[in-house]
């Protein structure tokens, strides 16, 4: 996780003492039990690590039950010590968490380097004290109180480098995968500047997207070759390309520091063109996920994909082939306005694509996550079907503890729900 271990980095450049534990990877080399026996089991494992001033855990929409559990029996340990939840699952429900689960003491929303150093030192001073932290969701006198936004970080070349050694080495991790591929994430930028219906990046940073300074990129891009296990890169930010200078600049580093990484990347395909994937393919990048969401410009429009209508999507596939960049097109099934002949419209698409080159096709179904607009027009009509497993959460939340969670708190948990079709549909789908 990239975005943890500049976290871990921040707080040692502030000079706090910082640990890191992965549950996941815990989970995964066996450490830790799945089931119900999960969450006291991970709370033992961080009590283990001695007494902290203050527990963070970071979560996505899929991981938020298990971390509510944990947080519970963390608490019953240890009543004194305030326990913070941070990360992408937390955006538009910092207020219900706080309303309904005792054991969080405090919810940190947006970007965390400079809030958790400005956290910690002001828990100094007690809980309390919290109420002079920007982008702090926080409980006080019975009431939960809202700190100012955090004002975004304006030039990401300031930030900390990551704190490899508070995780595992990368090759333990490929262990667990049983794969060879190496990938290993880079915090390459933050942010996106659309509001597609289904997705709730754009609302979480404010309809803005930064990228990290292209010197920077690629300095993080050749250190890999130093890390044992590392063998790609996978550039996290959704937008490569938006900015097609910082694309171009990049692209020319890595050529002349000859530093022959492989590297992937996510983008738009209305963000690229047969010029620059030619230089991309040149510096090492080989693949691309592209959110076509839907092959109908009209469904596209209805759910705010913000996609130009000119772009051709087998034009793309094509640049890409040219290049030597393997095109993974993601879309998503049952999106509102989707009727038969949109459906079909979409897997023509695929089947044109993969005829013409060597692509993925990653199908997918809607789930009406909190925070973004399907979450907030459908979430409270939506709810989780049996047998058709929600892609946002697939694998998560299947303990007992988590399943009373999802299905007690369902405005909380959306991210487990199907927009309301009916189910011989959905299934089909």
């Amino acid at each position: 996780p990239p975005g943890l271990l500049r976290l871990g980095g921040a707080l040692r450049e502030a000079g706090h003492d910082v640990a890191l534990e992965d549950l996941a990877f815990r989970l995964g080399i066996g450490d830790l039990p799945g089931g119900d026996a999960l969450a006291a089991a991970a709370a033992a494992l961080l009590a283990r690590r001695g007494r902290p001033d203050i527990v963070g855990l970071s979560v996505m929409g899929a991981t938020l039950p298990i971390a509510l559990l944990i947080a519970e029996q963390l608490k019953e340990s240890w009543p004194t010590v305030p326990i913070a939840l941070g990360g992408p699952g937390v955006h538009g429900v910092d207020i219900t968490i706080l309303e309904r689960f005792p054991a969080i003491d405090l919810v940190a929303r947006g970007e965390g380097e400079v809030t958790v150093v400005e956290l910690c030192e002001a828990l100094t001073g007690g809980l309390a004290a919290a109420s002079s932290v920007d982008g702090i969701t926080f409980r006080a006198e019975g009431e939960v109180r809202r700190a100012p936004d955090r004002a975004m970080i304006r030039d990401l070349e300031g930030l900390p480098a990551y704190a490899w050694d508070l995780l595992p080495p990368i090759a333990r991790y490929k262990e667990i995968t049983g794969e060879m591929d190496g990938l290993v994430p880079i915090d390459s930028g933050r942010g996106c500047a659309y509001d597609c219906s289904f997705c709730s990046l754009g609302r979480t940073w404010r309809r803005r997207s930064r990228p990290l300074p292209a010197a920077r990129l690629a300095d993080e891009i050749a250190a890999l070759r130093g890390i044992p296990g590392a063998r790609r890169a996978y550039l996290c930010h959704d937008l490569f390309g938006a900015d097609r200078a910082h694309a171009l600049a990049l692209c020319e580093r890595l050529v002349e520091r000859e530093v022959r990484v492989p590297w992937e990347v996510r983008a738009r395909a209305d963000h690229l063109d047969a010029e620059l994937l030619r230089r991309m393919g040149s510096a090492g990048c080989d693949r691309v996920l592209l959110g076509i969401e839907s092959a109908s410009a009209t469904v596209r429009a209805a759910n705010q994909k913000g996609m130009r209508d000119d772009v051709d999507l087998l034009q793309v596939v094509d640049d890409c082939a040219a290049a030597g960049v393997t095109p993974i097109l993601s879309l998503i099934l049952g999106l509102p306005g989707e009727g038969d002949g949109e459906l079909n419209e979409s897997l023509e698409f695929c089947a044109s694509a993969a005829l013409r080159a060597g692509v993925n096709l990653s199908l997918h179904l809607v789930n009406p996550q909190p925070g973004c607009a399907l979450g907030e027009e459908l979430a409270e009509s939506s709810s989780p079907i049996p047998g058709v497993p929600p892609d946002m959460a697939l694998g998560a939340g299947e303990s007992p503890a988590e399943r009373a969670l999802i299905l007690g708190h369902p405005d909380l948990f959306s991210t487990w729900s199907l927009l309301p079709y009916p189910k011989a549909q959905l299934a089909e789908l």
